[in-house]
């Protein structure tokens, strides 16, 4: 089992160099191998959240079947006003994938 829920931004509008706060809970029954959150508008900006790229790194504790997560995500300085999105894909080792989405407007 593999899912993402509660996922919630914590405002449906921002601006350039503005921040967001991303929530989930993660729900698993097999070992997770990566977390990646993306920002999607004309331009796509990744931002990665599990591993060691750009220190922004966590692991879910062993033996734990839910795992409440919380990303503040900096908004680009060159992004231009419009509908953006946020999507959390959750990969675990035997390769199975989980993704939710959440709509942003940016001002």
């Amino acid at each position: 089992m593999l899912q993402i829920t509660n996922l919630k931004v914590n405002t449906l509008s921002g601006v350039a160099n503005g921040k967001v706060t991303l929530t989930a809970t993660i729900v698993t029954t097999s070992p997770i191998d990566d977390i990646e959150v993306e920002f999607h508008g004309d331009k796509e900006y990744d931002v990665d959240i599990y591993g060691y790229y750009y220190n922004q790194d966590f692991s879910i504790p062993r033996g734990n079947k839910a795992y409440d997560t919380s990303q503040e995500i900096q908004i680009p300085t060159t992004v231009e006003p419009g509908d953006y999105h946020f999507v959390i894909r959750l990969t675990d080792q035997a390769g199975h994938q989980q993704i939710r989405a959440m709509a942003i407007k940016i001002k």
